[in-house]
């Protein structure tokens, strides 16, 4: 298992692991490093040819089985269902896609310090919002791509349709509270 419940992260040499399962690759535009999809686990293969856990949990992974997760925003210690793609942004925030039971799927954005979290945007084309999406639903997302301005585009199959996400900026309304 790679991953352990502290700050330093485990790694293993690259000729010593197996994939189980691997479907998609990119590469981060700030280090040149290779991402890989594992089934439900991002693996990143370092510049000396190491192995980490980017996010996910594999389910072969007994030590986190029986240890209970107290940090949910840490994305290598966040169990996820299976990945069906990913992207980077031009500053290297990484975006993924998440099976979800019932033929829907799920995006989240990791930042360049592990954490996990769903990004704060807008929808468009027949998605109505209010807020950040949290709320949307999308059904099966074979794949996503980031513009250079940042925007995300979603390949919705059972849709049939393809929805450009916009980073939530609140407009400036007077007697209007905004989160920030």
């Amino acid at each position: 298992c790679l991953q352990r419940n502290d700050r330093h992260s485990k790694t293993l040499l690259a000729g010593d692991m197996q994939p189980q399962w691997p479907t998609r690759l990119a590469i981060d535009p700030l280090d040149s490093t290779l991402h890989i999809v594992d089934d439900s686990v991002i693996l990143r293969l370092t510049p000396d040819m190491r192995i980490q856990v980017v996010a996910g949990v594999s389910p072969l992974c007994p030590i986190l089985k029986n240890e209970p997760i107290k940090d949910k925003t840490r994305a290598n210690l966040t169990p996820l269902g299976p990945v069906t793609d990913i992207e980077f942004s031009f500053d290297g925030q990484l975006y993924l896609t998440e099976k979800k039971p019932m033929n829907g799927s799920k995006l989240y954005v990791i930042n360049s310090d592990g954490g996990i979290s769903e990004p704060e945007v807008v929808c468009n084309i027949n998605q109505t919002c209010i807020d950040n999406c949290k709320d949307c639903s999308y059904g099966n997302v074979p794949a996503i791509a980031v513009t250079p301005n940042n925007a995300i585009l979603i390949a919705d199959n059972n849709a049939l349709k393809i929805y450009k996400l916009d980073h939530f900026r609140p407009s400036p309304q007077e007697g209007q509270v905004h989160r920030v």
